[in-house]
């Protein structure tokens, strides 16, 4: 019989679990809570995903200044009062969040201190604390609001997330006519809360518009009449990018929008031309900015801190609430490729597309950054941004997405021979990468 050194036997094992593990590595309402009043602070900046305090210099949107969860890995059990549908609920709300961005939701193990604990209580119809708070947590769920969003909203509270209709800037977008100042949630007070970025109304941390104990309504009630999971049915383009600015999430879901009133030296570093430049010879840069019930992709004027947008067949610059998109530690990184990729009737699949936009008046729509070449009426050539959505009857038809909204000068053209930006990982790097961090952590 022949004996195996400890270490060669241990790296045997590895070998074992990496030939076990292959498909896993590649394809990996009203509520209440008690920390509701806590204090917020939406600033931007970077934290380590290892880490579970957010400095206090960090910047984004709606969120506590406490603790979070370590590499967005939260552990959790399933109280037996969940029935078998409750369970479903559960896991597709978790699956939103594995989708859409870095956090991972993962069995409780004995060992565990630190987990959440989902459980029908009908007193409530969700119920929970804000970002993490040691030990067991509990996030409730009963009543007619045992569905997936309800879930995903408790979910984001314990990801410290807070209500977005509450922000301190709330009477830019909602108002509470006629309403009992009593039956109003309340807004963050201005001496300890602040609020930047872009309002969402269809954050699934916002309450349904039209009461007055919920979210209000829309100031511009021309353009937008629906607010929170009455928009979308999951986690929202911008609750995703606000979740993985917070945790700071690598991958594809690594790319950031960066408000272009703040931008420090080194985000303007890590925006991307792709290469084109404007027929002045400045750099490209794609911008996003809300506008007139949408957030429309754009191109970015860095002089004026303005994004031009197409909205209908007008042209607009707009400078409020501008956001620039920038790529930390550049395009590829980690076995993550970002890249601008032709559309063909079939050649982008749109799972890989990166969403950029999207829409406050129609159900569950994004749409996505957009590059092409356009030959101008006097026989020039110019670059421009845009944006593009999936057209549902071209997609029917084998054709994902419609044609592309383009500004040249002061006019709006509608192109169909286009680039849109996607993120692709590279599954043998990802290999790769996981052999030789489990052989040297081996050794």
């Amino acid at each position: 019989m022949i004996t195996c050194p400890p270490k060669i036997l241990k790296v045997s094992w590895i070998l074992l679990l990496y030939t076990l593990n292959f498909c896993t590595i590649v394809t990996s309402y009203s509520c209440q809570s008690p920390d509701d009043n806590g204090i917020l602070i939406p600033q931007y900046g970077n934290i380590s995903s290892s880490s579970e305090e957010i400095s206090s210099d960090f910047a984004f949107l709606n969120i506590r200044l406490k603790k979070i969860w370590p590499n967005g890995i939260v552990k959790y059990k399933l109280s037996p009062s969940l029935t078998p549908e409750d369970i479903s609920e559960v896991k597709k709300a978790f699956q939103e969040y594995h989708t859409k961005t870095c956090i991972k939701f993962l069995p409780w193990q004995p060992g565990d201190y630190h987990f959440i604990t989902l459980q029908v209580n009908d007193s409530f119809c969700g119920y929970t604390s804000l970002c993490k708070t040691g030990g067991e947590q509990i996030i409730y769920f009963g009543g007619d609001c045992r569905k997936m969003n309800t879930i995903i909203h408790e979910l984001g509270h314990s990801l410290c997330l807070a209500h977005e209709h509450t922000r301190v800037d709330r009477e830019d977008y909602i108002n509470f006519p006629g309403c009992n100042k009593k039956t109003i949630p309340r807004a963050r007070s201005l001496t300890s809360h602040s609020s930047k970025g872009i309002y969402d109304y269809a954050s699934q941390m916002h309450y349904e518009c039209g009461e007055c104990n919920l979210g209000g309504w829309p100031i511009d009630q021309n353009t937008i009449e629906y607010c929170g999971p009455d928009l979308t049915p999951g986690l929202s383009l911008l609750d995703a990018d606000g979740i993985n600015s917070l945790y700071d999430c690598q991958g594809c879901h690594r790319h950031r929008w960066r408000p272009s009133v703040t931008l420090t030296h080194s985000e303007k570093s890590d925006m991307e031309s792709f290469g084109f430049n404007s027929r002045d010879g400045t750099p490209l840069y794609p911008c996003r900015v809300p506008f007139r019930g949408e957030v429309i992709p754009g191109k970015y004027i860095d002089s004026t801190k303005s994004c031009v947008v197409a909205h209908g067949n007008e042209v607009h610059s707009v400078k409020k609430d501008v956001e620039v998109l920038t790529f930390p530690k550049g395009l590829s990184y980690q076995c993550s490729n970002y890249k601008l990729e032709k559309v063909e009737r079939v050649s982008v699949d749109t799972t890989t597309a990166v969403p950029a936009g999207t829409s406050f008046r129609r159900w569950n729509q994004r749409s996505f950054l957009a590059f092409a070449s356009v030959t101008k009426s006097n026989s020039d050539k110019e670059i421009v941004i845009a944006k593009v959505a999936i057209d549902q009857e071209e997609n029917r038809n084998g054709k994902r997405f419609g044609n592309a909204t383009m500004v040249v000068g002061s006019v709006v053209h509608k192109v169909n021979d286009f680039k849109v930006l996607t993120c692709s990982l590279d599954k043998d790097c990802m290999i790769h990468q996981w052999y030789t961090n489990s052989f040297e952590s081996s050794i």
